[in-house]
């Protein structure tokens, strides 16, 4: 076995939220419309070498604990995690999409689907196949388009410990604790190697394909896993390089988030950038514990945002887009400004009331295991049935508009026929 000081971390990180509360405020910036901040985009790759680092780091550590995973209790982790949050949002976007959106729209039917195929985790393929390309103008008007990213990080929730288990089973017996870690990283750095060059060779003809499924997306997560399982090993040789890599990653991310725009091809080549940057970043803080980019992201107000981040990621696109589909697609500055303030408090709301009891306290649906997965089926089929409910709901309008068309026509038509039937009673 290593020793103690070689130990994959996984204790709480404040810097590694100072960091989420980065990418988010790129996204949000960008999606607002915020000068500045056109390549905001990235910071979802951010979010995914940041999900790699840790996932990775909590399996790993418990399989050379343990030499075993307990994928029951991982995925009930996930379900508390991200569903109760996501379910809120997506219930007040099916609420207001039955109000806010047209009577019997396209529109309707649209987020309906789209809420059907995050209840199945595949909301990427929904918008992978009806939708131009995210970058596309009729995009924004879509309320659960952000979910895209959700259902990349579930599916690699789903395979990523199915395949270390099968690592771990393979060399049951016949590896220590480094031998395992060499095993990974090598698992790890294949994938990575396969899905870059995907994304590399599908972007500029297909690029839709490369930015929203798995398959190109899978490397950003890789990345991540390398350098939370590689990096343990040096990180005491590399002290004194860790501040200089802490800083040019940082200025990586914030380069692809000034000079990057819609017109980037992406994620392709350019995505080396800001996943790069973030895995140098996360390096280099985390073998300089005293750093100054390491303080600098561990400070309160971006630890703030940091652990509001999942909550405003979910709640602040619904927000812009059902205020395009109000202003029937009028961008103002102001108001994307109040709609992401407005997100934001929200976010604290559902962080306080729902994502941190869930994840915390662990009553009620969330005491056990058991009860966790069933409660995340539930969720599943709520979803579902709330899906349904604004397609009947749709349904419903459409009946109701016809009658409404059909009613003074038809009492037109019995005037008429009444005056023509007196008229010859006269004569």
């Amino acid at each position: 076995m290593t020793q103690p000081s070689q130990k994959t971390p996984t204790k709480y990180r404040p810097d590694i939220d100072g960091l989420r509360a980065i990418a988010i405020i790129a996204v949000v910036f960008y999606h607002a419309g915020f000068p500045g901040f056109p390549g905001g985009f990235v910071g979802v790759d951010v979010f995914f070498v940041i999900s790699g680092f840790l996932i990775t780091a909590l399996l790993f550590n418990e399989a050379a604990a343990t030499g075993r995973l307990g994928l029951s209790a991982f995925y009930a982790r996930r379900v508390r995690r991200l569903l109760p949050a996501a379910l809120i949002v997506v219930a007040v976007s099916l609420l207001l999409g039955a109000f806010v959106m047209p009577p019997a729209s396209d529109e309707q039917r649209s987020l309906a689907r789209s809420a059907m195929a995050v209840a199945f985790f595949a909301s990427n393929f929904f918008f992978f196949t009806t939708t131009g390309g995210y970058f596309d103008a009729p995009s924004f008007s879509m309320p659960l388009l952000h979910t895209w990213s959700l259902a990349v990080e579930e599916q690699y929730y789903l395979i990523w410990p199915l395949l270390m288990l099968l690592v771990l089973r393979f060399f049951r017996g016949t590896a220590a604790e480094s031998t395992l870690r060499v095993r990974v990283l090598w698992a790890l750095g294949l994938m990575s190697l396969i899905s870059l060059a995907v994304s590399i060779g599908m972007t500029p003809k297909h690029p839709s394909f490369s930015f929203y499924l798995l398959p190109a997306r899978v490397w950003e997560f890789a990345i991540g896993g390398i350098v939370g399982l590689a990096a343990s090993a040096f990180y005491a040789r590399l002290r004194s390089w860790g501040e200089g890599l802490a800083v040019l990653g940082l200025v990586l991310i914030v380069y692809s988030v000034v000079m990057f725009n819609d017109g980037t091809p992406f994620p392709g080549a350019a995505a080396i950038i800001p996943v790069g940057g973030t895995a140098m970043l996360i390096f280099g803080m985390t073998a300089n514990e005293h750093g100054i980019v390491r303080r600098l992201l561990a400070s309160r107000p971006l630890v703030f945002i940091g652990l509001l981040s999942y909550s405003w990621y979910l709640w602040h696109w619904p927000l812009l887009s059902f205020y395009r589909t109000y202003s029937l697609g009028a961008k103002s500055l102001a108001a994307n400004s109040l709609a992401i303030a407005a997100a934001l408090v929200l976010a604290w709301l559902t962080y306080v009331w729902i994502e941190r009891p869930a994840r915390m306290y662990r009553k009620g649906p969330f005491r056990s295991i058991r009860a966790t997965l069933f409660t995340g089926g539930a969720i599943c089929l709520l979803t579902l049935s709330l899906s349904a409910g604004l397609w009947a709901w749709r349904h419903y309008q459409q009946s109701a508009d016809a009658y409404q068309w059909i009613k003074p026509r038809a009492l037109i038509v019995l005037f008429s026929w009444k005056h023509a039937r007196s008229l010859s009673v006269r004569r």
